[in-house]
């Protein structure tokens, strides 16, 4: 054995039998996921606070909030969410929460089963405010196409409701799409076009 194998040798026999002497020390390190830690002794440790159970975990990594309506609700990351009544959810602007979450309560009021949503992610045109997370689409699977079907009806309703803008009275019409008024504005569109109504 050369000098260098044997002073690896030696070192790992030192470890093992420190680990072999005090296991509880070895045992308490911390695993960390998800912005919780977790540690042998069966505590659950999220954001700071001690939680007992796998489910009280989750309620913690909220900030506030017991339901997607009516609260304010954060994930783990401080993000803003929009949930829809099924359990899809994205994350969106703060300063846009509410009013996307108007549109989402009010589309699903109106009978139609949100499938999918998109929130924050990279913009189809130049002024498109879903990279500021400032934008919604609902059951989209392309441009003025959605799947299940919003109605154009609805869709416009529920713009005029939640004080946002509804992508399906553009003229280079975006069914499916709502977005937060631009200076007040809630005709605005990304680009100058006739605006229908």
């Amino acid at each position: 054995m050369t000098k260098l194998s044997s002073v690896l040798a030696a070192v790992a026999a030192s470890l093992f039998l420190a680990v072999l002497a005090n296991p509880a020390e070895a045992m308490s390190r911390k695993q960390t996921t998800d912005k919780c830690s977790y540690t042998n002794e069966g505590r659950v440790i999220c954001m700071g606070k001690v939680v007992t159970d796998r489910q009280s975990a989750r309620a913690s990594r909220r900030v506030a909030g017991k339901t997607h309506r009516g609260t304010f609700v954060r994930d783990a990351s401080g993000n803003s969410v929009v949930r829809s009544s099924k359990g899809v959810s994205i994350r969106v602007a703060p300063s846009a929460r509410t009013a996307l979450q108007c549109v989402v309560d009010y589309v699903e009021a109106r009978g139609v089963r949100i499938k999918s949503m998109r929130g924050y992610g990279p913009g189809t045109v130049r002024a498109s405010l879903h990279p500021s997370g400032r934008a919604i689409d609902i059951n989209q699977t392309a441009r003025d196409v959605t799947r299940p079907v919003v109605p154009r009806s609805i869709s416009n309703a529920a713009a005029d409701k939640c004080g946002v803008i509804s992508g399906a009275r553009w003229g280079y019409a975006d069914n499916g799409h709502w977005n937060l008024a631009i200076h007040g504005r809630t005709t605005q569109e990304p680009w100058p076009r006739i605006v229908r109504r």
